[in-house]
């Protein structure tokens, strides 16, 4: 895995990157949290790019704030 990024719709929320090799080419999973100030209403996809399969698109996951 190269990156995992959040999105909000269309909007960038986070990305973590990896550097190649650092896990020696062994087989892993990754896992990685990230920390948001959430609006009213989200739509959450996560994204990951492998350099082996391509990218990898979560299912949206709708987020509501009430109050």
């Amino acid at each position: 895995i190269q990156y995992v990024q959040l999105f909000n719709g269309e909007t960038l929320l986070g990305q973590a990157t990896f550097v190649a090799g650092t896990l020696a080419n062994q087989k892993s999973h990754v896992e990685v949290d990230f920390y948001i100030i959430p609006t009213k209403k989200m739509k959450l996809v996560a994204m990951a790019y492998c350099t082996k399969h391509g990218i990898w698109e979560s299912e949206p996951k709708i987020v509501e704030i009430t109050e």
